[in-house]
């Protein structure tokens, strides 16, 4: 498995095309939102992804975790610009299954 900083800066990178696709209007504040939540998991996710490595939790309970962070997202730039929270939470959706996509 590639270095897990490198890991993570690939997910930051693919943040800006999910917004583009989910959040089209809003691509820079979704961006930006993306990168804080990641950045408040960060420690979570690099010890849930230790133990998957391990082989300590299987791949369903790493995708489980990392989706149970989903409500953790504040995304304040999209609420602040007024979003709904349909497509606030399509985003959130978008940004955990892209962790989990990524990691596995």
């Amino acid at each position: 498995m590639p270095d897990f900083d490198e890991k993570l800066k690939d997910i930051i990178d693919q943040l800006g095309p999910l917004a583009k696709v989910l959040v089209k209007d809003y691509m820079e504040d979704a961006t930006e939102d993306g990168k804080e939540f990641i950045n408040e998991i960060r420690d979570d996710l690099k010890r849930w992804t230790e133990m998957l490595t391990k082989g300590k939790i299987p791949e369903d309970e790493f995708a489980s975790l990392v989706k149970g962070t989903k409500d953790l997202a504040e995304m304040k730039l999209l609420k602040q610009k007024g979003l709904t929270k349909i497509k606030i939470d399509q985003f959130k959706g978008g940004v955990t299954s892209l962790i989990v996509n990524s990691i596995l």
